[in-house]
Order: C-alpha cells, then structure tokens, then sequence
C-alpha cells in the first residue's frame, strides 16, 4: 500500500529540494528588497545637523536658526 521504494524516494527528494532551493532563492529576492526599501526610509528620516548655542538666560542649548521665545524673562529670543 505505502511501499517505500528507491524510485519515490529519489522523485520526493527532488521535490524537497526543489522547494528548499526555490524557497530561499524568492526569499532571499525579498529580503534584500526589504532592506533596501528600509534604507531609503531611513535615509530621508535622518535630520539634518543643527548648530546650537547656549542661551544667556536660561543656560539651555537651543538651535541657532527657528529658536522661539521660550517665555522666560529677558528671552533674547523673538515672541
């Protein structure tokens, strides 16, 4: 009924392998699309560097350029 003969031995070997093989080769495809899609969003979410300086008043470090009134007397920063 079930006989394990040579010949369906050797087909269902092939057939594992054949699968294994395809597995990992689209896999493998699709990994390294992922990654690279992974860099790219990486890339663009990278800020740029910001020069700071320390403020006068509070002692803080705050960006050079769009720093905002932080709402403290004698701010040297405009409202």
């Amino acid at each position: 009924m079930l006989g394990f003969s040579l010949p369906k031995l050797i087909v269902l070997g092939l057939i594992v392998a054949v699968v294994w093989y395809g597995f990992k080769i689209f896999g493998s495809g699709r990994l390294a699309s992922k990654l690279k899609v992974r860099d790219e969003d990486n890339q663009k979410a990278t800020p740029e560097a910001v020069d700071m300086v320390q403020c006068g008043v509070c002692n803080d470090f705050v960006a050079l350029k769009g720093t905002t009134f932080c709402g403290k007397e004698g701010c040297p920063h405009p409202q």
